[in-house]
């Protein structure tokens, strides 16, 4: 029996799959996420920055004005004057003390701003109010201190001084300085952080 003929090769081509095609974009973007705001960051950062900067200022005049009560320094003074110093050294000491607890507080408030923690906006308004009373206070004494020693030497010594109108008005001109600087940051977050926009974003943090 013979065996039937092999069937003749196929023609037809090997069907090949078409590639996978992506899908298409969409036509209509979805809405995009709110682009999330910089300032509590930069805000933040400044409060850190004066911070440190207030702790050292605090503690430069903590040492100066115990130095300014050293034994060999009094003894250079008038019995006036040296009177007047030694009864504004308690003083000198708890406004540099408060400066320093201000500090602090500060730095937490700025630590909280960069997290965005609801907390750091009434700690930082609350700040700002005391900073105010205290900047007040400390330029009284920067004042009120020496006038009030350069009267004394004045009637120790019984002589008009014509140089002391001189020292007063400049101390009145370099006291600016120190008004503004300490001034400047809490008016600007007592403002910044009464507006609208910054309470309704402030609202939503944890």
């Amino acid at each position: 029996m013979s065996n039937p003929p092999p069937a003749p090769p196929s023609t037809a081509t090997p069907s090949t799959a078409a590639p996978p095609t992506s899908a298409a974009p969409p036509t209509r973007p979805g809405a995009l996420p709110p682009i999330e705001s910089q300032w509590p960051r930069v805000l933040g950062v400044s409060c850190i920055v004066l911070s440190a900067l207030g702790v050292i200022g605090e503690l430069v005049s903590l040492a100066g004005a115990f130095l300014a009560t050293d034994s060999r320094t009094m003894n250079a003074r008038t019995p006036a004057v040296a009177r007047a110093i030694e009864d504004e050294m308690p003083l000198q000491a708890a406004l540099a003390g408060v400066g320093a607890i201000l500090s602090v507080w500060l730095l937490a408030s700025g630590i909280g701003l960069m997290m965005r923690r609801r907390w750091s906006v009434s700690s930082l308004r609350s700040w700002s109010i005391l900073r105010i009373l205290w900047v007040i206070a400390s330029i009284s004494l920067m004042v009120i201190g020496p006038l009030v020693s350069a009267e004394q030497a004045s009637r120790a010594t019984r002589t008009a001084d014509p140089s002391q109108a001189t020292t007063s008005a400049l101390w009145l001109v370099f006291l600016i300085i120190p008004l503004g600087w300490g001034l400047a940051l809490p008016v600007f977050s007592l403002i910044w952080l009464s507006r609208p926009k910054i309470k309704a974003e402030t609202a939503g943090w944890h």
